[in-house]
């Protein structure tokens, strides 16, 4: 499953490159796409390193990979709410500076 809106990021020959395909899963505290490709193994803050740490570890991968899952569908909804609130002249510029903030931020403008 892919979605319409990817990341992206400009890479050494200033191509632009998409991120690895969704959905993403965890296993343990590593980032995973499809069965056996791992992204990422994800670490813990320096304080977080004692007793455990293993489960902050587990518990940040799971956190990414929601984030990373749901991102467009959070992105689309608020998105059509705002048009919504717009046409219906239910929120007013100023109302809807908040949203807009959190979309160009999501969409890494």
């Amino acid at each position: 499953m892919t979605h319409g809106h990817q990341a992206t990021a400009k890479g050494d020959d200033m191509d632009t490159v998409q991120h690895t395909s969704l959905p993403w899963r965890a296993r343990g505290f590593e980032v995973l796409s499809g069965p056996m490709n791992v992204l990422c193994t994800v670490g813990c803050g320096l304080n977080e390193g004692g007793i455990g740490a293993s489960e902050i570890r587990e518990a940040n991968a799971a956190f990414i990979v929601c984030a990373c899952n749901c991102h467009e569908e959070l992105l689309e909804a608020l998105k059509k709410t705002m048009s919504n609130l717009i046409a219906t002249g239910c929120a007013d510029e100023e109302d809807l500076a908040p949203a807009k903030k959190a979309i160009a931020h999501a969409e890494g403008r």
